[in-house]
C-alpha cells in the first residue's frame, strides 16, 4: 500500500475504464513482447493510450502500481489495459472503471 506521501499516490487523471490482457492469440495473435519491447509482466506492465500516458509511465490503480509498457488498438482515451497471465483471469478481472493515478511520468 503506498505510504500516504504524494509521490507514493500520485496525482489523479481520473476515471479510467480498466480492461484485461494476456499473451494469447486471442489478445495479442503472435506478438509476445510489449510495444516497449519488454516481456510483458503481471502486476507491473499496462498498456496505455500513449498520449495520455508515454511509455515508461508509472500508474497506479488501486494499490498496484504499474508501468506503461504497451498499447493496442482498442487502447485510445480513457482506457488501461492491464496484463495478466492467464487468458481466464484478463477476462475475470477486466472491464470496469476506476480511478487511475499518475505516480511517475516517463522520463523518455
Amino acid at each position: 500500500m503506498p505510504d500516504g506521501s504524494q509521490e507514493e499516490l500520485g496525482e489523479s487523471c481520473g476515471m479510467f475504464e480498466i480492461t484485461g490482457y494476456c499473451s494469447c492469440e486471442i489478445c495479442t495473435g503472435d506478438n509476445q513482447l510489449t510495444f516497449s519491447g519488454t516481456v510483458p509482466r503481471p502486476g507491473h506492465t499496462a498498456a496505455a493510450d500513449l498520449d495520455i500516458f508515454p511509455l515508461g509511465s508509472r500508474i497506479r490503480i488501486g494499490e498496484t502500481v504499474y508501468t506503461v509498457e504497451d498499447t493496442g488498438a482498442c487502447i485510445t482515451g480513457h482506457v488501461i489495459d492491464i496484463y495478466f497471465d492467464t487468458h481466464e483471469e484478463a477476462v475475470e478481472n477486466g472491464r470496469y472503471k476506476a480511478e487511475v493515478f499518475l505516480v511517475k511520468a516517463s522520463d523518455v
